[in-house]
């Protein structure tokens, strides 16, 4: 499929990261810099390790800090100001420092995994990924990242059972240093002399140990075992043993060499006494990468002992603690290159680094401009119409890949594709010979998790055979120009410079919210051309370090306008997909997808990233699920056999830059305030919710009915006036920044809108489960469900309307406390909180009418808004054999009464956004 799983909903945000930088990294030779601080192609070594961390979407850190803390501490708050510090005030070994860490998990009952790692590690985001992936998808307790040999010979031998399962790991030193005693004793088996022995071992180990220092160390340790007297007494090395020298008799100083270097030949692990050249052939070596289950680091830390030589505690040790015990499941993990993982101990290896990095960069910014004389995707517009008339192999190839194997859309494709084609050679100069490349974005439909993924919620998204295309040329200069084959949208161009006021940027809401800025959009209010400033200037602002160039561009697009499929968005990202490559932008899909949403504040609404993740992530044929806060692409399954999805345009707009926008914006504050005020009534819990998601049984450790009664404290509705006196002072701020994106309504209906998310993102969450196991009934429900969240309004069967009751008053909170607590099987699954609807209130009269009208037809599982609300589409999940009779119901009832041309379209899944690509 091509698809990369980021993270699953259990671990989405809820690992753990323990970073050791508590060393002195002597060998970088520098009394002042910190080890970690060292920079790697600009940015430092342990900023390059967060970073990755980050792109997976895991930011909880805790950073053991000891020797130059405060440089460490001072590099790392800037970019991660939530990191935590914990403090090492001897050093005490690997594993002292990662107990240190741990303790702060434990001291504060934070759940989740735990990831340890060195600071001084560079690993790379995929590789992080495939471990917690496969954490969770073989249900370990231990996940062990090991190299293969022959990339880290250096490292700790890894000892695998008979399972191939990790059971232990011996270092280097270690295993060199018994392989050196069991020569010794094979010699001594042989009859050889003393004598002989000595000098034969420090010929091998000189064969076998690079270091001079570490191999005058265990040729020293042999040396008194051989000068040792009969009368005084041996030490036996790292284990801190002794034995009698013997007495002057020859045979028994023998007798008693044999004895300790026998049991130096071996390398005992749990029970189980290992042969040394066994170990050091071993296939792999330790990465120093691990992941643990809560369970299995509350039980190894304990165990860990500094009873060595060294008096050090080694984080090594964890693995043969948790195989011996027998109650804990190992796995392993390999890099698949040794750019997966990189360290440095010395200048020299730091160096080799910061050269990988450098060319990486370079590569990826060539990699980008090379596009534009990449001959798959950049071809004069006389070549792309050349090939679509002729039905080029490679373009039909792509075509069925991006569409499927529906030869009536695929030529209608292509139709559209020549238009757009032949619009741009007309419109621009010498249009038929300058090189383009081709975007397109599709919509997209939600099947769950609406109104909730700037609240940190799943949704369950796919892509719709609708979609935007544009046709782009890069230009000299930094002018924007576009056209449309429709003539709804009149020719537009303008200047990335003349947005680029004088200001200060702090924050691209800050840019937003400058006077000049919202004049430009008032200005422009409601134009088309916003939704095409929009991604540019968004990413003008990221790489507002260097200067972006303009392009000519030719749109074409069948995306209903205000219809909630996305038709502003897919404008949006069919204009980045352009513009990023054209500049030669070095871009993570997770970093496009975040920009895009961003930068479509721009317009005025303030609504998360979902719809386009949805296009960028998009598979054909599939359901994608998306995570938020931070993104995630956590999943992907098949739409399920023998149903379609309907969309019915309702031919309702929702302009989400006229008065839809403080609709909108009016229910994102009530989210914002009735988390405020949740956290301000429940202090316990303030560490714990950061967002909306956050309140959820899992969460939060509680019952159902216990959401319930902390739902009673929350106010049914506010008023503007009294949300200062209502919600603590170090929120105040916030409040007035939230208010400024809206004129205030009369009131905020916290309560009903905090419930409608908190149940939605629970719907969300169940989705796939459903789909999965083939409980669509159910799921058509929860699609009813849902809806009852926006209804406004209800319809009997014989059309009368009635006001609907989305208002959530105590009673109702009361009714299900006591349906939980009934014991009562109907009752208690009624008052599930997925069942719940919650009152958020974006539908209006005909969007409720098109769907209980839906819901009576026989063969349809569910019905609900699509989008934003306030207008727009219905969705409509039916059986496949029922279509029909549904499009002719639609008809009948809805378009024809109202002189209304039909809209509904029979959905197909289609790939995502992208370019144009043969070959």
């Amino acid at each position: 499929m091509g698809v990369s799983i980021v993270l699953n909903e259990n671990s989405k945000n809820n690992i753990n990261c323990i970073l050791l930088c508590g060393g002195k990294g002597t060998r970088m030779q520098s009394e002042t810099k910190h080890k970690v601080c060292f920079e790697i192609d600009g940015v430092p070594a342990i900023l390059r390790s967060l970073n990755n961390f980050d792109k997976v979407g895991l930011n909880r850190f805790i950073i053991v800090v000891g020797s130059l803390s405060g440089q460490v501490i001072e590099c790392i708050g800037g970019s991660y100001p939530k990191t935590t510090f914990v403090y090492q005030k001897e050093q005490k070994g690997t594993g002292n420092a990662a107990r240190i860490g741990y303790s702060f998990i434990e001291k504060f009952n934070i759940d989740g995994p735990v990831i340890i790692t060195m600071g001084d590690k560079i690993t790379d985001a995929g590789f992080i990924r495939r471990v917690a992936n496969k954490f969770y998808d073989a249900k370990a307790d231990l996940i062990l990242s090991v190299q293969p040999k022959e990339v880290n010979p250096t490292g700790g031998r890894v000892v695998l059972d008979e399972g191939g399962k990790p059971i232990g790991i011996v270092e280097e030193l270690d295993t060199k240093k018994a392989m050196i005693y069991m020569k010794f004793k094979e010699m001594l088996e042989a009859g050889e002399e003393l004598g002989y022995i000595y000098s034969a071992i420090e010929e091998y180990a000189a064969a076998i140990i690079s270091s001079n220092k570490k191999r005058e160390k265990v040729i020293s340790e042999v040396k008194s075992l051989l000068d040792s007297g009969s009368n005084d007494r041996i030490d036996d090395g790292d284990n801190g043993k002794t034995g009698n020298r013997g007495n002057n008799d020859n045979k028994d100083r023998l007798d008693f060499i044999y004895r300790v270097v026998s049991e130096k030949a071996g390398i005992k692990i749990g029970n189980k006494v290992f042969d040394p050249g066994y170990i050091d052939n071993s296939l792999f070596t330790n990465a120093s990468f691990y992941m643990l289950s809560k369970e299995a680091a509350s039980y190894a830390f304990p165990l860990l002992s500094d009873d060595n030589a060294q008096g050090e505690e080694y984080l090594t040790d964890i693995v043969e603690i948790l195989a011996s015990s027998g109650k804990f499941k190992l796995e392993l993990e390999a890099v698949k290159d040794k750019y997966e993982i990189m360290s440095f101990n010395n200048v020299e290896e730091l160096l080799k680094i910061e050269d990988y990095y450098r060319k990486l960069r370079i590569s990826r910014v060539q990699r980008e401009s090379d596009v534009l004389s990449d001959g798959s995707c950049y071809k004069t517009v006389s070549e792309w119409i050349y090939l679509f008339e002729n039905r080029d192999r490679d373009l039909m190839a792509w075509l069925a890949d991006t569409y499927g194997n529906d030869e009536h859309l695929i030529n209608e494709r292509r139709e559209v594709y020549l238009k757009v084609l032949g619009l741009f050679a007309e419109r621009y100069g010498n249009g038929k010979n300058r090189k383009v490349v081709i975007t397109r974005a599709p919509g997209r439909i939600n099947l769950m998790g609406r109104h909730i993924d700037h609240r940190g919620g799943n949704v369950n998204v796919m892509s719709i055979n609708k979609e935007v295309i544009a046709v782009s040329s890069v230009r000299d200069d930094d002018r924007v120009t576009i056209v449309n084959t429709s003539d709804d949208f009149k020719e537009r161009e303008f200047s990335i410079s003349d947005h680029l006021v004088e200001l200060d940027w702090d924050n691209w809401l800050s840019y937003l919210e400058s006077g000049e800025i919202e004049q430009m959009i008032i200005n422009a209010k409601g134009d088309w051309v916003n939704y095409v400033k929009a991604p540019i200037l968004r990413l003008q602002y990221q790489f507002r370090d260097r200067k972006l160039k303009g392009m000519d561009m030719a749109f074409t697009g069948n995306i209903p306008i205000a219809a909630g499929l996305s038709s502003s968005s897919a404008m949006v990202v069919s204009t980045a997909e352009a513009f990023h490559v054209l500049n030669g932008l070095d871009l993570t899909p997770q970093k496009f997808v975040e920009l895009c949403g961003e930068g479509e504040w721009y317009v005025g609404s303030r609504g998360g990233a979902a719809d386009h993740a949805a296009m960028k992530f998009a598979e054909r044929g599939y359901i994608v699920k998306l995570g938020f806060m931070p993104f995630s692409f956590e999943d992907i399954y098949s739409f399920p056999m023998g149903y379609k999805l309907i969309i019915a345009n309702s031919h309702i707009k929702a302009n989400k830059t006229t008065n839809s926008k403080d609709a909108f914006n009016s229910r994102v504050a009530a989210y914002e305030f009735g988390v405020m005020i949740f956290k301000d009534k429940f202090p316990q819990y303030k560490e714990v919710v950061e967002h909306l998601r956050d309140i959820n049984t899992d969460k939060l450790g509680v019952t159902q009915s216990k959401i319930y009664e902390m739902l009673l404290e929350l106010p049914e509705r506010v008023k503007v006036e009294d949300l200062f006196a209502l919600i603590s002072s170090e929120n105040h701020g916030k409040i007035k920044r939230i208010l400024a994106s809206h004129n205030p309504p009369d009131y905020y209906y916290v309560r009903a809108v905090t419930m409608f998310g908190i149940a939605e993102c629970r719907r969300a969450k169940l989705c796939k489960e459903m789909i999965e196991a083939g409980e669509i009934e159910e799921f058509g429900k929860m699609m009813n469900i849902s809806h009852n969240g926006d209804r406004i309004v209800y319809y009997d069967e014989d059309g009368n309307m009635y006001e609907y009751d989305w208002s959530l008053p105590d009673v109702k909170l009361e009714k299900l406390i006591n349906d939980l607590r009934s014991e009562n099987p109907e009752r208690v699954l009624r008052a599930q909180i997925e069942r719940q609807p919650g009152g958020y209130a974006c539908s209006i009269s005909e969007i409720d009418y098109i769907v209980d009208m839906a819901l009576r037809v026989k063969g349809v599982m569910g019905a609900q808004i699509s989008g934003a609300g306030l207008g727009g589409c219905v969705m409509i999940l039916v059986e496949e054999g029922t279509v029909n009779a549904l499009i002719a119901k639609l008809d009948k009832e809805y378009y024809e009464p109202r002189n209304l041309e039909p809209d509904v379209t029979v959905c197909a899944p289609v790939k995502g956004s992208g370019l144009v690509r043969l070959g």
